[in-house]
């Protein structure tokens, strides 16, 4: 029997990050002696229009009919390594069926990466409340991690707050566009983030021919955020990374994007798309709770392990 199969609480992985707060529900709901437990963070979302306050402002021919003019809107936006630089963002307004649909796709890439990691804990061999079946057990459950988004209904309902952007013209699909951090509560997403980046090796420190090594898609990097988890290199204590944090980027610091390997640097929560044990962070020290276990009795494993014999 599960001690606790609903916490609801804040969870600290790391200082540049946490403390984050999601409810976890840890089921043996269609569990059987070939199929795990779940254990499944529900993430309350709330999303929000941005409001575009337009710095800028230009008219230009429209190209369907050149005795017409087309308004196009602007917002200033400061360059990331420089206080002084800004650069002028072309955004557009959205309608209500847009942004129902970009709020759709970011719950899908966000789901359909998180809820699909494969990352599998395994409990501490004397733990009884995970044996199946529970009378007479042949079998000690596995706890597969799973991940939801739930639409907040206000504020006070919802764990983290994002502001969306509608980017246009020709910085539409650039996921680099503007800047987004999704942790401690707020963050800010654009419809650029829905488009992935082409990674190349010479990003990740790789020489020899320059070719392609993964993809980063930045809503899946910032739900990692969401629920607590910090850049790969502060994870995989990278040096460079904890050099760098001594500057004002912090854990933002280039450096930090990326780890002692190839495989690490091109981890979700750095340059790419890849998952490792590291990830599993947010759900390992969730299961403790539920089980009144202790931490360093559980195991990883990055494939899902069917439940083991007695």
């Amino acid at each position: 029997m599960i001690a606790k199969p609903w916490v609801s609480e804040k969870t600290t992985i790391h200082s540049t990050v946490g403390p984050t707060y999601y409810n976890t529900a840890l089921s043996l709901d269609g569990a059987n002696v070939s199929k795990n437990a779940r254990l499944t963070i529900y993430l309350r979302v709330l999303m929000l229009a941005n409001p575009i306050q337009t710095a800028l402002t230009s008219e230009t021919p429209d190209p369907a009919d050149p005795t017409k003019t087309v308004k196009k809107k602007f917002i200033l936006v400061p360059d990331a390594n420089s206080k002084t630089n800004i650069r002028a963002v072309e955004v557009q307004d959205w309608t209500t069926p847009s942004f129902e649909y970009f709020k759709a796709m970011v719950k899908y890439q966000a789901e359909n990466f998180w809820d699909n990691t494969k990352l599998c804990l395994i409990p501490p061999p004397d733990y009884k409340g995970l044996h199946f079946p529970e009378q007479n057990p042949t079998h000690q459950l596995n706890v597969d991690c799973h991940f939801e988004i739930v639409w907040a209904n206000g504020v006070s309902d919802a764990h983290i707050i994002l502001w969306g952007t509608f980017l246009a013209g020709a910085q539409a699909t650039d996921n680099a566009t503007l800047g987004s951090f999704a942790g401690v509560g707020f963050g800010s997403l654009d419809t650029g983030d829905l488009f992935p980046r082409t990674i190349m090796s010479n990003e990740i420190g790789i020489a020899g021919p320059n070719v392609q090594v993964g993809q980063s898609n930045a809503i899946c990097h910032e739900f990692g955020h969401a629920i607590g988890l910090p850049h790969i290199g502060i994870t995989s204590m990278h040096i460079p990374c904890l050099h760098g944090m001594a500057s004002p980027a912090g854990g933002n610091f280039p450096a930090c994007y990326l780890g002692p390997t190839q495989d690490e640097s091109l981890n979700v929560m750095g340059a790419g798309d890849k998952v490792s044990s590291r990830n599993s962070l947010p759900w390992l020290l969730r299961a403790p709770v539920h089980t009144n276990t202790h931490v360093l009795d559980w195991k990883v494993s990055t494939k899902i392990l069917s439940p083991g014999k007695l």
